[in-house]
């Protein structure tokens, strides 16, 4: 599995990625957040790709996964991407678009992005 998922605080879950990680294994692990979330309840969320080398996917890719999140019965309160810096992610820029910055941002650092989402939990 190159997902886990886990808690970062009160009322923060999160999914780290790890390894080589291609869009079914990223829907596999939406599935699995969608189910942690429906027993915990958490006010915010953090997806950590930092560790992970994101596989090629395409703009239809992005958009499809996109949707899926916005599938969700609640909506996020907030929602933290951490990538390094050189790393891209068009589902992180396509979230942020949809949503803004003040509910879904990307940070370097697994701790900039908790301390932010700590403002929400």
């Amino acid at each position: 599995m190159a997902y886990l998922i886990d808690h970062f605080g009160s009322g923060i879950l999160g999914s780290i990625f790890e390894g080589s990680v291609d869009m079914p294994e990223r829907l596999k692990a939406i599935d699995a957040l969608d189910k942690a979330i429906a027993v915990t309840d958490p006010k915010a969320i953090l997806i950590d790709l930092s560790a992970a080398n994101l596989a090629h996917y395409g703009a239809s890719d992005a958009l499809s996964l996109a949707a899926r999140i916005n599938q969700r019965e609640r909506p996020f309160r907030k929602v933290a991407y951490v990538l390094r810096p050189h790393q891209t992610d068009m589902v992180a820029m396509v979230m942020s678009g949809i949503h803004g910055p003040d509910t879904f941002r990307r940070f370097s650092n697994r701790e900039d992005a908790i301390a932010w989402l700590k403002q929400a939990a």
